[in-house]
């Protein structure tokens, strides 16, 4: 058989092998046929889905097909690769990554209403003497992220890890701090023994928490008061990013349309709703604002819904530079 031909078979050993991890019938050892959707996923895969990476670990038989039958100098050179990032067997047997998006040069999707990363698991063949003697498998995994978030108080982050071979995570928050300020250096927390004196100006803080992914941005859309912690009755502070209630002497302070500006800073006239007998109420206003994260690259359409002017704000509300 002359060497062409040897190439072109282990050329489509090759391909047949990859091709069993997509739709099969019979699994290679360590995977498990999904009944749901006829494909076959490596057992004993741990995804933890961080702010700005992951991290996975996942056994040798992840990526070779009888792993068991390997040599010790096989296992020893065996190689993980995600995007960039590369990884060989630790001292336990696995392999593990704990790595940030930007680290293995993965980028952002937006799918949905959900903003998208995702990566592919490939092994490395082992070859001696030119001569292929071990083909790996690869599989994918995912981590998504909410791209809209209602902030009242500090939203919590989920870390998913999934079990029994599940390779996506169902989407989470990335974390915001709301504080509000008496003064406008944003230095004097409001709370029990700092309250706001009605008609004072009010300043409100939006912060990010967790470290975000290169290429992701926020921008606040919008912010609302309630007399009620359900905002079953609420009023807006402003809208589609920048249609303020004039009669609130709303100041955006240093923020620039488009940019994103952390920490993001509103100062806002102080008020109280009446009660149903149109007396003041002296009960706490309840603030929530809604937060759009964006891919930077995408920014056009991620705010496609913002005011270009007077024109496009509500009746009562006015357009902010």
């Amino acid at each position: 058989m002359n060497a062409s031909k040897k190439e072109l078979i282990m050329k489509l050993l090759k391909f047949a092998a990859a091709l069993t991890q997509v739709i099969c019938s019979d699994c290679p050892v360590g995977w498990t046929l999904n009944t749901d959707d006829n494909l076959c996923r490596p057992d004993g895969v741990t995804l933890t889905c961080k702010s700005d990476g992951f991290k996975i670990e996942f056994p040798l038989q992840a990526l070779y097909w009888d792993s068991d039958s390997m040599s010790e100098t096989e296992k020893e050179t065996a190689q993980a690769t995600i995007g960039d990032c590369s990884s060989t067997v630790t001292s336990s047997g696995d392999f593990e990554f704990e790595k940030t998006w930007e680290e293995c040069n993965l980028s952002p999707k937006m799918d949905g209403n959900d903003i998208k990363f995702s990566a592919t698991v490939d092994g490395s063949d082992y070859t001696f003497e030119n001569i292929v003697t071990l083909n790996s498998i690869t599989f994918d995994f995912e981590c998504r992220y909410s791209s809209v978030v209602t902030l009242s108080e500090s939203t919590p982050l989920m870390p998913h890890a999934p079990s029994g071979g599940a390779l996506n995570s169902m989407p989470h928050n990335w974390r915001f701090s709301l504080k509000g300020y008496t003064d406008s250096s944003f230095t004097n927390e409001v709370n029990d023994d700092n309250q706001v004196m009605l008609g004072n100006l009010f300043h409100l803080e939006i912060e990010r928490v967790d470290d975000f992914p290169a290429g992701i941005e926020y921008h606040v859309a919008q912010c609302y008061a309630s007399p009620t912690e359900n905002y079953d009755q609420k009023m807006q502070l402003f809208s589609d990013f920048q249609c303020a209630q004039s009669a609130l002497l709303i100041d955006f302070h240093n923020r620039t349309p488009r940019v994103e500006t952390n920490p993001f800073h509103l100062s806002v006239l102080s008020f109280v709703f009446k009660s149903e007998n149109n007396a003041a109420e002296s009960s706490p206003v309840h603030i929530s604002c809604q937060i759009k994260l964006c891919i930077s690259s995408e920014l056009d359409a991620c705010l496609a819904d913002a005011a270009q002017s007077q024109d496009d704000c509500s009746d009562g509300l006015t357009y902010q530079t």
